[in-house]
């Protein structure tokens, strides 16, 4: 039997619009970097993402378009994943709680 804790991949197309399978997300200190980069106003960038098969790449693109779009029904999952957020860079776990309030 798989436990529940279990990280299962995603697909982005598949997946996204779907809060609830992102919730198991645990950002690490290089996600964090990478949401931060997504996360930027300045509009002035591209990014070119490489990391090895299973590193969290569309979990943490799936967990930024979900922050992005700040869906209603999305709160919960969001809420779960800052909460992560915080032990690994306080300052982007409150601009994500931000996001979440100003809606």
């Amino acid at each position: 039997m798989v436990k529940s804790a279990f990280l299962r991949s995603i697909n982005i197309q598949l997946d996204v619009g779907c809060p609830e399978r992102l919730q198991h997300f645990r950002p690490t200190s290089k996600s964090v970097r990478l949401i931060s980069s997504l996360m930027k106003s300045d509009g002035g960038n591209a990014l070119f993402v490489v990391a090895p098969y299973g590193s969290g790449k569309s979990l943490t693109a799936g967990y930024v378009g979900e922050l992005v779009e700040n869906r209603l029904a999305a709160a919960e999952a969001l809420a779960k994943v800052e909460a992560r957020i915080v032990s690994v860079d306080p300052k982007l776990s409150e601009l994500a709680r931000r996001r979440q309030v100003e809606g």
